[in-house]
Parts: structure tokens; sequence; C-alpha cells
């Protein structure tokens, strides 16, 4: 009734025992211990192994705690251990002996025999790399989830980061901490890096780089308290090539490394470093000083803006760099003591400085900083004159001078300067260094042509001789220009308008005519105000003319997409007006007077050659040969109507303001405004829609011409 029976006469030289059960299909496990004999039934656990997000891993080392009956995980984590005997177990999951992994071992304790659906879900090990730097005061650590906040702790001194991505493996996180203000990192200090989960410790080891000599490409130094065979990792970098190789603490605690055995020549090594690992794969690491050859610094303006394209550079001009954008420069000198200059040459295009030096500059020297002077070139003053508008301007003379013009109004009858003026030059807008005057009071005289005006400052002295030069016409359609000057000299002719500057140099003909076309030029010639021609001396002194440009209208142009027409108002009545469409004249007609104000009067333009369509980005410019207006078509669209929910709906220029009507017949017009959605579209909603006979869509500019769309239900 206990299971136990005992043979009483075993043989010698052994004996063999068969049991069954036979009211059991189980199987039995036998021990034999000191004679005594016993046997078990048999059973088992099974179950399956998920990763983090429950999907089944394979090839996953599944056993009882204490081993002896392990298995692997099949393609869908399936794990059944067989022939345990009966009882309860502790089982783990993720050991590696169906091959490596990456995830960390699970334990789960008191299960029984017989049990089914022993499920694990394994999460990935993490491998934290920590490295310290005593002699450079900085610890690193990587493998941390980007974005946790990580804590280092050394004696109760501690700071917080939070990972940042690292460019070389982005999958995972890092953290540098190097600010240690209160205490130096040295060797026997443990370091501690955490987060809310895990945490790596390094106690920071003594390790010296004490030697590197390029030519026999070997390294060599020290690792005090390290056993006999630790290793030790030795680096070397150079522009384009890394060596790297192993070398091994003897019994008295130096380490040699050689990399005589790679071929690639060693040649600017600039860092040499070794590493010396616990048995986390943590790291303190040294770095090899090599000897300061460098003097660096900045370079700066006398306001202390840093400078870049500076040439710094011994004062012999053997070694020299240019400062970057920061103002930064580094010399890479053989040791020795240097006369340093700066602002000697320009990098780039920038205004010259005046040179300065320090001298007697050691190598290895740090923050040898220039504070340089801007050189003003002052341009050599010239003078422009207007007789028709009495001014005399002059520009190129030192801020703050007392400037003085005299001006001789008859230079033939030789009797000297009858009017004398002084002013103080003053900083020209945009350029501050460099002053200018303007006279334009002359009484009891008008400037004109024949005068002689005299500008000194008391050291210079400019001269010129005011010409007859007359700005006649301006054809803004044409884009053509016409006056007269002196016979065959040399003038330019300059037509402002928004956004744009046309110029032309032309010269006079024999008759004292000259003409400028700027045709070719596929700007638009309009709005313009500024209009002037420009006839200079042998000296580059200068007088002008300008076209006096007729006041503007406030005329208006409305343009119907629909109807491929165009309405004009507010012109005088009597006047008969051009039609370009893109440079083309398309149409002429007169102004029809308003019965309200037989003054101003307005055009309608239809009909003309569809070849010109009227279409989104079409410029219109309309003019009485006096004055012009223009008018850039807009996109503007109505898509359709919405019987359901009675709304119009089309698009138009984004974030535009828009006036939507009806017209309703026995009723009158009713009208919404609304806004351009950012995509481009709108809509409107009126009730009455459907009882409308036409929809019409207004989008007005600043100067409420306008472009128009109707649309007929």
């Amino acid at each position: 009734d206990v299971g136990a029976f005992a043979e009483a006469n075993p043989q010698e030289g052994g004996f063999a025992l068969e049991c069954s059960v036979h009211d059991s299909s189980e199987n039995l496990y036998m021990t034999k211990t000191d004679g005594q004999v016993d046997f078990y039934r048999m059973s088992f656990i099974s179950g399956h192994v998920f990763d983090g997000n429950g999907s089944p891993l394979e090839g996953i080392g599944v056993d009882t705690a204490e081993g002896g009956y392990g298995t692997c995980t099949d393609e869908f984590g399936s794990y059944t251990l067989s022939n345990l005997p009966e009882g309860t177990y502790d089982i783990a999951a993720g050991r590696d002996f169906c091959g490596e992994h990456p995830f960390e071992e699970q334990v789960l304790t008191d299960v029984s025999t017989g049990s089914t659906g022993v499920d694990f879900n394994l999460v990935e090990g993490r491998q934290i790399d920590t490295t310290a730097q005593p002699d450079h005061d900085w610890v690193f650590s990587f493998g941390w989830t980007i974005g946790d906040l990580i804590t280092l702790n050394i004696d109760e001194f501690t700071l917080t980061q939070t990972a940042m991505e690292a460019e070389w493996q982005p999958e995972f996180g890092y953290v540098q901490f190097d600010d240690f203000d209160s205490f130096d990192l040295t060797p026997g200090m443990p370091v501690e890096v955490y987060d809310e989960t895990y945490t790596d410790i390094l106690v920071v080891e003594m390790l010296t780089i004490d030697f590197f000599d390029e030519a026999t490409k070997t390294a060599g130094g020290t690792a005090p308290g390290a056993e006999e065979g630790r290793e030790v990792g030795v680096g070397a970098h150079q522009p384009g090539y890394d060596f790297w190789t192993i070398a091994t603490v003897d019994e008295f605690g130096n380490w040699f490394a050689d990399f005589s055995d790679d071929l690639t020549p060693m040649q600017d090594v600039e860092d040499i470093h070794a590493m010396i690992w616990d048995d986390d794969g943590d790291a303190t690491q040294a770095n090899f000083e090599f000897p300061q050859t460098l003097i660096s610094g900045h370079v700066y303006d006398s306001e202390s803006v840093p400078l870049g394209g500076i040439v710094v550079q011994t004062d012999n001009g053997e070694y020299n760099t240019c400062t970057n954008g920061d103002g930064y420069y580094e010399l890479n000198l053989p040791e020795g003591t240097y006369d340093i200059a700066a602002g000697r040459f320009l990098c780039g295009d920038i205004p010259p400085y005046e040179e300065q030096m320090v001298e007697n500059v050691p190598t290895g020297s740090t923050d040898i900083d220039f504070h340089l002077v801007e050189i003003i070139e002052i341009p050599e003053p010239y003078i422009s004159a207007q007789p028709e508008h009495e001014w005399v301007g002059s520009n190129g003379w030192m801020v703050g001078d007392l400037i003085t013009l005299n001006l001789d109004i008859d230079p033939e009858l030789a009797n000297g300067y009858e009017l004398t003026l002084t002013q103080l030059a003053t900083p020209e807008e945009g350029n501050p260094e460099i002053g200018r005057v303007n006279f334009d009071d002359f009484t009891p005289y008008d400037l004109a042509p024949g005068m002689l005006v005299e500008i000194t400052d008391g050291t210079q002295t400019k001269i010129l001789l005011v010409e007859l030069i007359t700005f006649d016409s301006l054809d803004q359609t044409a884009k053509i220009a016409g006056g007269t000057a002196p016979p065959e000299r040399e003038l330019g002719v300059g037509i402002p308008v928004e956004g744009y500057f046309f110029w032309m140099v032309v010269t006079s003909d024999e008759f004292g005519n000259w003409e400028a076309d700027f045709s070719s030029d596929p700007n638009p010639i309009n709005d313009t105000v500024d209009v002037f021609a420009q006839l200079w001396d042998e000296d580059g002194d200068s007088t002008v003319a300008h076209y006096e440009v007729p006041e503007p209208l406030d005329v208006h142009i409305y343009a119907y997409l629909d109807s491929q027409s165009i309405y004009t108002t507010d012109w005088d009545a009597g006047s008969i007006l051009d039609l370009y469409l893109d440079g083309v004249l398309v149409q002429t007609k007169p102004v029809i007077p308003f019965s309200g104000d037989p003054s101003k009067g307005y055009v309608t333009f239809s009909g003309w050659d569809p070849v010109y369509a009227l279409s989104p980005d079409t410029t219109i410019i309309i003019t009485d040969g006096l004055h012009f207006k223009s008018y850039l078509v807009e996109s503007l669209e109505i898509t359709g109507i919405n019987e359901f929910t009675n709304e119009v709906y089309g698009t138009a220029p984004a974030g535009r303001d828009l006036e939507v009507g009806i017209f309703i017949s026995g009723v009158g017009n009713h009208s919404v405004n609304i806004t351009v959605e950012s995509d481009g579209t709108w809509s409107a909603i009126f009730p009455d829609l459907f009882e409308a006979s036409s929809i019409t869509a207004y989008l007005f500019d600043d100067d409420h011409d306008g472009t128009i769309i109707r649309y007929f239900p």
C-alpha cells in the first residue's frame, strides 16, 4: 500500500529488476542508492516561450532550475520537459544551450508535474557599456533607451542626463558626463550609471599610456593593480585609417602594443588610446598626451563679434590658417615661440581689417585672441546736380566733416563765386561709414545749366559744370524713354519699379537726342514715380534730369473670366484706352462718360482675338497714353453647388478674402464675405441658393482691382 518492495536474495554480480503497474499506463523512473531501489511515476511540464510582444521564440533553452531535463523550443515556441519524476520544480527559460540569444533568463517557481500552459514572456537582455577616462574627467555610457533619464552616481555625487540617439547605432542611446567641478575623477572610484530598471557599475582602474613611437609603430604603458594576463585594447587613429591591437599586462603591471604587423604606414597619428575592461565589459580608458604644438584662439571685430574668413599666420607667413564661422583658428606648428599675425589677408569676400600682431607666443598657447579694426575705404567724392529740382548732392566725405559748396553763376565772367554754403557730412543711408551732403536752397539764385559748382572739405575739391539734359518722354507700354543732352555724350537712364530696377547706358546722337529702349526686358514698367537720366563729366560727376510722371488716376480693372471681358472705370471722359494682354495690344476703345459724373467714365473690353484668352496670370495693362494701369489676373473658380446643403464651392488662392453673391430675380443681390481655406478651397451657404439666377465670386486685391467669375445655375 506504500508502493515499496524488497528482493530478499539478489544475485551477486549485479541484478536487473523490472516493474510494471497493471492499472496504469504511466512510465516509472527508478533510482538506486546503497542497494535501495526506488521507482517513481514519470510526468512532464509543457508550455510556450514568447518575446515581449507575444511572438513565439524558437531555439530557447528550457530546463528545471537544477538542470538535467533541458529541451529547446520549436518554431511555435512550444516545449515539453519529459521524464520528470512526479513533484514540484522551478522552471527556467532563456538558457543558451540551444544557441546564443539576446533574452534574459526567466524562472517560474513551484510548477507541478503534469502542468500545461506554463508560458514565459522573455525580455531582451541589456548590454550597457560604460567607459571612464579619469585623466580627462569624463564618463561615457552606451546602450540605454533613447529619451530615458540616466543618472550617474560617484561617491554620492549625482548628475542626470537624457539618453541621446547614437549616430553610429541609432536604436540605442548614450550619455556622456564631463562636469565634475567639485572633484576629480580618479582610479578607485566606484561609478554607478542607472535608469529606473538597471544599474551598471564600474570601478575606475589605474591605466596609463607612457610612450608612443610612430616610427616603430609601438606604444606602451602601465596597468598597476591589474593581474598578469589582463587584456588591454590599444587603438591609434590617423586620417583615413584606424589601428587596433590587444596587449597583455605582464607580471610587473606593464603592457606593450606593437602595430608593426599592420602594413599600413603609420603617419600623422592624431589619437592613441588604451582600454582595460572589467568582467562586465565596462572599461577604464587612457589617452596618450601628444606634445602641445598648437596655437589657437579667436578673431573678433572691434565690437567682439566673431570674424570668419580671416587669415591667421606666423609673421614669416610659413604657417597659416583661416578662422571658421565662430572666429576660431588653430595653427599646428613645430614646438617653439612665434609672432602671430591676424588680418594681413582675407579668406573670403569680406571687408578688410587692419593687421594685428601678438609677439613671442609659445606653442601650446590657447586663447590668443585678436580684436581687429575694420579698414574704412572712403570712395572718391562725387557731385550730382539737378537744376530743375534745385538740389546738389555729394557723397564720399568723412562723416562729421564740414563741407563747403561754392556756386559760380557765370564762370565766363571769372569774377569768383557768388554763393557759399556749408553743411556737416551725415551718414549715407545703408552705408553709415560714408558721409554725404545735400544742398537745396540757393537763394537768391536758381540752379541752372552753365553754373559752376565747387564742393570741398578743405583738402579735396570736386568741381561740376551743370549741363543741359532733359527727360521728355516715357512710353510705359512700349518701354521706351527719350530726351535730349549734349551731342554724342554717354548717359544713364534709370526706371525703378516695385521689386525691380531698369537701367541702361545710352549715347546721345549728333543732334543731341537720346533714346532708351527697354522692350527686350520682360518685366513690365508700371507704377513708377522716380524716372531719371544722368549725364556724367570726365570726373564722374553728373547732371540729373527727371521725367515728371503724371499723377496716377484712381482707376480700376475688373477681369471677368467666364465672359472673357474686362470692365475698367474712373478714366477721364473722352480718353482713348488701349488694352494690352501680356504685352500685346488687343483692343482700343473710347471712354464712355458716367451719367452722374460726365468728367469720368468707363470702358468694357470684350470680343478680342480669342488667341489672347483671359486666364490666371494674364497681365493686363490699360493706358490712355499718359497714365497706365496694370493688373495680374488671379486664379478663381466656382466648381459646383450642392442642392442638399444649399452650398456653393470653388477654389482660390489660400488665405485670401473672397466675396460671394447671388442674384434672385425680383429680390436682388445678396452676398457673404469668406476666407479661402489653406488648401485653396472655399464654400458659401445661401438658404435661398436654388432661387438664384446667377452666382458671382469676387477676388479683390489691395487696390480693389479684381478677378470675377459667374455661374448660372
